[in-house]
């Protein structure tokens, strides 16, 4: 019988290691990856098609116990830092645990942000802000600021407006605490971006990406 003292005790003396996959490193992986993420996305809903779309995500990583893999964070580069996207684990304890670890210490890290929701921002409460002044020119996307600030809509393709914040420190971009966002002027008047910098990759693959990292914002993480 698992009681929730074995499950604790397995927990505190599983060895995690965590390592970062680039490029070709990541081919051995994948597979465990792609489980991973089914295992993860079947009852939030699954908007990547294969590990290929997987590979959008240009550094990787992994959770690993006693070398197997037990939870992901994957990332994309971008010129304001690293931008997270998909996570995921096995479903055990130990992936659950490494990975609800891994979503909170990775916004602390300079140059790494994302967007957040749902069970997500829940867990990433105490983690920097940025002001949603600065969220077009970071997404290059519309968005429509809340009047606290931080929090803005913008589109999902199939699924309609959604509402988000931004947490972590991306470069060049100032952040605040809860309560240190200038208030809009004109809440709900679109803030559109200027010229984007970075080349997107293929629209219809950038929307579906933006599905699936909208669904990971709702991980059953405990």
């Amino acid at each position: 019988m698992i009681t929730a003292q074995r499950v604790v005790a397995r927990w505190k003396s599983a060895s995690i290691q965590t390592i970062w996959v680039t490029g070709g490193d990541r081919l051995p992986y994948a597979s465990a990856v792609w489980e991973m993420y089914k295992a993860s996305y079947q009852k939030i809903g699954m908007h990547v098609s294969s590990t290929h779309e997987l590979n959008e995500y240009n550094k990787w990583a992994l959770m690993l116990d006693d070398e197997a893999p037990v939870a992901f964070s994957l990332f994309k580069t971008t010129r304001f830092g690293l931008k997270t996207g998909l996570a995921g684990s096995d479903g055990t304890a130990t992936g659950k645990g490494a990975i609800k670890k891994m979503i909170v210490d990775r916004f602390r890290d300079p140059g790494v942000y994302g967007e957040v929701s749902h069970a997500v921002e829940a867990l990433t409460s105490t983690i920097p802000v940025v002001c949603v002044e600065y969220i077009a020119e970071i997404l290059g996307k519309v968005v429509i600021p809340q009047p606290d600030g931080i929090h803005y809509q913008r589109k999902l393709e199939g699924l309609g407006m959604v509402i988000k914040k931004m947490v972590g420190h991306p470069k060049g971009i100032p952040v605040g605490s809860g309560g240190g966002c200038p208030i809009p002027e004109n809440p709900g008047e679109p803030l559109k971006p200027g010229e984007s910098l970075e080349k997107t990759a293929a629209e219809k693959l950038s929307q579906a990406l933006d599905l699936a990292e909208h669904a990971a914002c709702q991980l059953e993480l405990d």
